[in-house]
């Protein structure tokens, strides 16, 4: 047995994926990308939150 019988190596093989090829990709990347610039605006927020509210420098 060779790795192009392993059905785990084709993506098309496998059962109960529904999205196909480029288009499930793309809209796979295009969620993770608007979770990430989600996340990074939400720590910058908090970060601007803590530098402008501590004067006296008690964090953690």
């Amino acid at each position: 047995m060779n790795a192009s019988d392993d059905p785990s190596a084709d993506p098309r093989k496998r059962p109960g994926q529904t999205k196909a090829g480029a288009r499930g990709a793309q809209e796979r990347a295009d969620r993770q990308a608007k979770q990430l610039r989600a996340n990074l605006a939400k720590r910058k927020q908090q970060q601007r939150k803590r530098d402008a509210g501590s004067g006296e420098g008690g964090g953690v």
